[in-house]
């Protein structure tokens, strides 16, 4: 009789359209991913690329702050419709590199001493963290931090290659930094500086004092000494932010 009553619920359930080992008393659909194909993604959604777009044009100060940014003109621009366009904003604002409101719409924010004042201690603290979770570079890694510095040093009144180089020699002082969601903070957060510091760089003597104490970070390390070499890349920061504090007061 078991078996019996067995085969007439196969056949009920064949009959209404399930198959025998689906829940029929669920009013849900169990998707087989056995059965079933989505179709495949060739390329990076275009929301993807309209954020790395804007992102690079609003760090290198080719948007400039306080822009209004009309959905209508970026899409026109890119040429891609406006909904990617108002996703990528959405995005960007979430990460703080535009913001928005009822009457403007979306906008870039103003250069402000208190969002620099905000920012620039949590990414000292956050690169200082970095390096002790990174460890003491390779003695050849600690001869390319000087040879790049020597280059810097070039730099003086070459301000915006400069500046790339700087970020190259942050990047490497932390290139053995295994954690990943670490260092991809750091990064959204130097985007963040990047539009000061690219308004600022018009100073040559704010290569001068990176020079100094980036010298002073790679001599601490070379003698092991990890907490002044912290110390001294926490001073690169903090100074950085109090030149650029006197000059957004200005």
């Amino acid at each position: 009789m078991v078996g019996v009553e067995v085969e007439r619920g196969a056949r009920a359930a064949r009959f209404i359209g399930v198959r025998p080992w689906q829940n029929t008393r669920s009013p849900y659909i169990v998707y087989n991913m056995q059965t079933s194909k989505l179709p495949t993604i060739h390329k990076p959604a275009l929301r993807t690329e309209v954020e790395a777009l804007l992102r690079n044009e609003i760090t290198a100060g080719r948007i400039r702050p306080s822009t209004r940014l009309r959905e209508v003109d970026l899409a026109r621009q890119v040429g891609v419709s406006r909904t990617p366009v108002r996703e990528a904003l959405l995005a960007l604002e979430a990460q703080g590199f535009v913001h928005s409101d009822a009457r403007r719409g979306f906008y870039t924010g103003p250069l402000t001493a208190e969002e620099a004042g905000e920012i620039y201690p949590i990414l000292a603290a956050l690169e200082c963290l970095a390096l002790r979770l990174a460890g003491i570079p390779s003695h050849e890694e600690l001869d390319e931090l000087d040879a790049m510095n020597r280059r810097l040093a070039a730099y003086s009144d070459r301000p915006e290659p400069g500046l790339a180089l700087d970020n190259e020699w942050h990047e490497l002082l932390l290139c053995n930094l295994a954690n990943r969601r670490l260092g991809a903070e750091i990064r959204r957060m130097k985007g963040l500086v990047r539009r000061y510091e690219i308004a600022y760089m018009r100073d040559g003597g704010r290569v001068a004092q990176s020079v100094r104490q980036h010298s002073e970070v790679v001599e601490a390390l070379r003698s092991g000494f990890m907490d002044k070499a912290s110390e001294a890349l926490e001073a690169n920061w903090r100074v950085t932010f109090e030149q650029l504090d006197v000059w957004l007061g200005t």
